[in-house]
């Protein structure tokens, strides 16, 4: 009894604020929804019979995207890499601490710090970096939401995904290689929160780059689980799937 008073009551520690992989979402029931409240959900989620019966996993699109660019890495650490829209992630202070040396963009501060990572705080349209620095740029689920007004931040009126990328084909060395991932699906939509892009939409904002690989992979209907798949395969919006694409600077 007194674990379970500690576990609702007591939290001396609080995980950092990223997208994480893997997350417990409440069911639609209405009770389901009513558990949903504090102090409610505090006992339902320590609970693994409540939470069991009232929430499911929840499997997000990082499963994918984290292995894929571990799997991309250039093989000597001598290399810079610059992660655009790094907050909510951990994924530049890793690259550090592998020996590479990262810069991370966002328009939204950045609490962690490493002697191989340095920030800044701005709109990747709008950047004043030095052009041709980067080995490897990577743009994890970011570029949907650029030139929009959402919750990750107010844009700037001529941003855009087009913008971005032509920055970030700018800062690229020749032969530097784009790691991006966005949402996609059989046509195209967009929302106040983000764009679902279409392969073809793609082929066309990155015409400057040469494209060498992209991959796709759909959830299933619960998202508990994510695979590979054809563009055929792709679902209709408001579903989606994820591509990841290797985009070479010519």
């Amino acid at each position: 009894m007194f674990n379970l008073f500690r576990k609702i009551f007591y939290q001396p520690r609080r995980p950092f604020p990223i997208t994480a992989p893997i997350a417990y979402q409440l069911t639609t029931t209405p009770l389901a929804q009513l558990m949903g409240i504090k102090p409610f959900s505090s006992i339902m989620y320590v609970t693994p019979a409540w939470r069991k019966k009232f929430s499911q996993l929840d499997i997000n699109e990082r499963v994918i995207e984290n292995p894929f660019i571990f799997q991309h890495l250039p093989k000597s650490i001598n290399k810079k890499i610059l992660d655009v829209g790094c907050c909510e992630t951990i994924l530049p202070i890793q690259l550090a601490s592998l020996g590479f040396n990262v810069t991370g963009i966002d328009m939204r501060p950045y609490e962690l710090t490493h002697p191989n990572f340095s920030f800044k705080k701005e709109d990747i349209c709008q950047t004043q970096l030095k052009p041709n620095q980067f080995d490897v740029i990577t743009c994890i689920s970011t570029l949907e939401h650029i030139g929009l007004d959402t919750i990750y931040g107010k844009s700037d009126t001529k941003s855009s995904d087009k913008k971005a990328l032509q920055k970030m084909l700018a800062l690229l060395k020749p032969k530097g290689r784009l790691l991006l991932t966005v949402p996609v699906a059989k046509k195209y939509v967009q929302t106040d929160f983000m764009q679902i892009y279409t392969t073809q939409k793609l082929h066309s904002l990155l015409k400057d780059f040469k494209i060498t690989q992209e991959n796709y992979y759909i959830p299933s209907s619960s998202r508990s689980q994510w695979s590979p798949c054809l563009a055929d395969h792709l679902p209709l919006p408001p579903n989606f799937g994820v591509i990841t694409m290797v985009a070479v600077k010519a």
